[in-house]
């Protein structure tokens, strides 16, 4: 779909500069493929592209197009790379201008229309003192089929005495918090998470979480049960590991 030095779409122009080993990119249901990419000598340096499974590349979003969301400003650029749901909807890390210098923030496209999901400096419900400085880890936020959004981000207190990564979920109406650094680790006694690498979600809404504990790594599953539709949709979630602790969970050498 995409390579170094290849011909950039028309009305961007120039070539690719080709994608970032550690970005990702997406692919939807109909097998097209979403990605990052950088843009040489094209009206716009950076910019996220979609490749169809028949036709040709388009752009869906380049640096220096308006911010639509209330808060306004434009995009500078889109580290992290991209996911994509089954209908293509992506959710991505960028940074906007908005006042003196880009900030991070979490957006989603979908069907062309920008959805904010956290700017920084946004303060955290459950815990106002605590505000979003960017993504933790090293994966873009993630959506599945209904519009949830999931992330590992870091917050500071006012003062930056004090931080937290923390793996967040967005339903739609706020941010909550899943899981942060501190918690213990259910099945392993004496373990509290320490890190969060990496969120992978599915169209129903399960959360994977490859994360550092204080005892080693190990994959997480975060499952939603639906058959108590009357609560609210994330304040029954279960933490538990995919792998066994006993013989799974790798101790720091």
């Amino acid at each position: 779909a995409c390579r170094q030095g290849g011909a950039a779409p028309p009305g961007v122009g120039g070539v690719f500069g080709g994608l970032s080993a550690w970005e990702e990119t997406g692919v939807a249901a109909d097998g097209s493929l979403t990605f990052r990419a950088n843009v040489a000598g094209g009206s716009a340096d950076d910019g996220i592209f979609r490749a169809p499974a028949a036709g040709a590349i388009v752009p869906l979003l380049l640096a220096g197009d308006a911010v639509t969301t209330p808060g306004g400003g434009f995009f500078a650029t889109f580290g992290f790379g991209v996911s994509v749901n089954d209908t293509g909807d992506t959710a991505f890390a960028p940074e906007v201008w908005r006042e003196y210098h880009p900030d991070p923030s979490v957006f989603v496209l979908e069907d062309g229309v920008q959805r904010e999901i956290v700017f920084y400096d946004d303060p955290l419900p459950e815990a106002p003192d605590f505000h979003f400085v960017g993504l933790g880890g090293n994966s873009p936020p993630v959506v599945d089929g209904s519009g949830r959004v999931a992330f590992a981000g870091v917050f500071d207190d006012v003062l930056h005495n004090q931080s937290f990564g923390a793996v967040v979920v967005h339903d739609g109406s706020g941010l909550s918090v899943l899981v942060k650094s501190g918690d213990p680790v259910p099945g392993v006694p004496g373990a509290v998470f320490t890190l969060f690498r990496e969120v992978r979600i599915d169209e129903q809404g399960s959360i994977a979480i490859n994360a550092s504990t204080s005892q080693g790594a190990g994959i997480f599953l975060a499952t939603r049960p639906a058959q108590i539709p009357a609560l609210p949709a994330w304040t029954l979630l279960a933490l538990a590991a995919a792998l066994a602790a006993g013989a799974h969970l790798r101790r720091s050498a």
